[in-house]
């Protein structure tokens, strides 16, 4: 099956589908003998917003053949023509042709014309090439939104806690939005995060903390402070660390798990 011809004719044949999955496509993602057809089939769509066989090969003789050869192509396919399958034409189109410019690039690596200093293009250009959107559509049905939201009235809304009662009340962190945090330096801001990243796991969710300026330890410390109420200048001795690897042990992040054995080097205190 030649998934591009048989997609050009799906679109012949279905043009509902036309204009949102010509605009999802380049000239590029095809291949040479196609190009010429899907730059047609675009101009007209974009023109007159959706496609005719007779039409398109009145003002395109030169590709008459061709496009004819691809709407037989799609009718031939024993493959109903729904937006889900044309969807995954889209889709195998996309990564077809990504294979293909790795491929070619591949080939320039492996040449000796290339010397090392052409590397690092190369490899940014395979990574290019790599980066598929794969992501939902950005577009939904005012009709599904609506729907969404009748389901979901009786439902409480979910916020994210900080930990902090004050902030808590007077702020609403819904799951799934992108917040940032701002602040002059030392203002607070790692702190902040800290304190949300620490309640979120104390609250039985998974939770990870990247920072691109402090290391490992020095967030290792003051997430231990945090959970002690400790100030960072009073350094915690074995004992107290005992008692936070317990504390972290016992609740949320380990329930119904067996509990971790404690890393060597904490001390119990007596008769524990």
């Amino acid at each position: 099956m030649n998934t591009a011809r048989v997609f050009l004719g799906a679109l012949m044949i279905r043009p509902e589908f036309a204009p949102e999955s010509l605009s999802a496509l380049n000239i590029d993602d095809f291949p040479a003998d196609l190009q010429s057809v899907f730059a047609a089939l675009s101009g007209f769509c974009e023109l007159r917003g959706t496609l005719d066989t007779v039409q398109v090969c009145a003002k395109y003789p030169d590709l008459k053949d061709i496009v004819l050869a691809c709407e037989s192509e799609g009718e031939a396919e024993c493959v109903r023509i729904t937006r889900e399958n044309v969807e995954n034409w889209v889709q195998l189109i996309k990564e077809q042709a990504a294979l293909a410019r790795v491929q070619g690039i591949a080939v320039q690596i492996a040449s000796s014309l290339t010397v090392f200093s052409d590397l690092p293009d190369l490899y940014s250009k395979m990574g290019e090439a790599l980066t598929l959107d794969r992501g939902e559509s950005d577009f939904q049905p005012i009709g599904q939104l609506v729907d969404d939201y009748v389901c979901h009235l009786d439902e409480q809304p979910r916020y994210i806690r900080t930990g902090l009662s004050v902030l808590d009340r007077n702020l609403s962190l819904s799951l799934g939005n992108f917040f940032v945090v701002g602040g002059r330096p030392s203002a607070g801001k790692t702190a902040f995060a800290l304190q949300i990243a620490c309640n979120m796991a104390k609250s039985g969710y998974r939770t990870c903390f990247f920072s691109l300026e402090t290391d490992a330890a020095t967030l290792t410390t003051r997430v231990i402070a945090n959970r002690l109420g400790a100030s960072l200048a009073a350094r915690p001795c074995r004992w107290t660390s005992w008692i936070f690897w317990q504390s972290c042990t016992s609740g949320h992040c380990l329930s119904n798990r067996r509990r971790a054995k404690a890393p060597r080097g904490l001390k119990r205190r007596p008769n524990e």
